[in-house]
């Protein structure tokens, strides 16, 4: 909802971020961990326990203010293979 970080914020906070997406978008499957966090106290708390998680393999930068487009482009190019999630935020 809010893109805590999940490594900085209490249990109930993140769960609740969760929580809150759930009842936007039912039904979700899949929830990407803020930050990359894995923690399990976080994963197997109800309701994250009914979810897979899906990760990454490739952060693309576009929040990096000082790599041009052509530059995000290029590395996202190199990096990604078949098979690839890419994140990108904006």
């Amino acid at each position: 909802m809010t893109h805590v970080n999940g490594w900085k914020v209490a249990d109930d906070i993140y769960i609740d971020e969760v929580t809150r997406l759930q009842n936007l978008f039912i039904p979700i499957f899949f929830v990407r961990r803020m930050e990359g966090s894995h923690d399990p106290s976080k994963e197997n708390s109800k309701p994250q326990s009914k979810l897979q998680t899906v990760m990454w393999d490739v952060l693309s930068g576009d929040f990096d203010t000082d790599l041009t487009p052509e530059g995000c482009l290029s590395y996202v190019l190199y990096h990604t293979k078949p098979g690839s999630i890419v994140v990108f935020h904006d």
